[in-house]
């Protein structure tokens, strides 16, 4: 019942740019019960109603996909032949971790968030074009062009936040967060005739490294058994340099 009783926070996001800076935003709805220190990173408005005067939480999160898994496969007639296009997800990790702390006193509260994302997966496509040829036969002439690759992202994050109480019902917040994200990926690419002669190979390497930083005005309202918050974000703004 208690879950029923709670509302859901609507979170405003306002899309903002700026020269040489790409910036997008997201729309999302999480409910108003507090997270303990965890609400540094999201609403620190809500603090005020954490019982703790003074909390730390560190959380770990880990995901793995090792299997080979389908991406995408199709095979599409055309006017000389046909082709086939498959691309295969070889595996992929996904670990985040987040070390979050808050002081609170009668009127303000004070938090830190620091946080990291690691994430690598390998994938695998097959693009297959056959002329002069009907399927699934693969006699003919025509082109192999196979692609493997890796990438990774690194992404630590910042996040400072303060909430003030205006009165026993209302409470204030303000987060700021700032972020480094590097992306790598290694790819090799090779073109074969049907008869396996190379035609072409190549291995290309990129990395973008991005600045990233996001602006967030929170609010809080309770009395009794009714909860309403509010945030206003400027959303994910990033300086990309390749």
């Amino acid at each position: 019942m208690n879950l029923i009783k709670k509302l859901f926070c609507l979170i405003l996001l306002i899309h903002t740019s700026s020269i040489f800076a790409s910036s997008f935003s997201m729309g999302r709805m999480e409910t108003v019960g507090t997270d303990g220190a965890y609400d540094v990173q999201t609403n620190p408005a809500k603090i005020f109603i954490n019982k703790p005067n003074k909390a730390f939480g560190l959380m770990l999160y880990y995901t793995a996909v090792k299997q080979e898994e389908s991406l995408y496969d199709t095979k599409t007639s055309t006017s000389t032949g046909w082709s086939h296009n498959e691309s295969k997800l070889k595996s992929f990790v996904e670990t985040t971790g987040s070390l979050d702390y808050y002081a609170r006193t009668k009127k303000n509260v004070y938090g830190i968030s620091i946080r990291n994302e690691y994430n690598t997966s390998k994938r695998e496509t097959l693009s297959q074009v056959f002329t002069n040829a009907i399927p699934p036969a693969t006699e003919g002439t025509g082109i192999n062009s196979e692609s493997k690759g890796d990438s990774q992202t690194i992404y630590p994050t910042l996040t400072l936040a303060y909430a003030r109480k205006i009165n026993n019902h209302s409470f204030f917040g303000i987060r700021l967060s700032g972020g480094y994200q590097m992306s790598t990926s290694d790819s090799d690419n090779i073109q074969t005739d049907f008869n396996n002669t190379i035609q072409q190979e190549a291995k290309t390497t990129d990395e973008t490294n991005s600045i990233i930083g996001e602006l967030a005005l929170t609010y809080t309202f309770k009395k009794k058994n009714s909860e309403l918050g509010l945030i206003l974000s400027s959303g994910t703004i990033a300086y990309e340099q390749h």
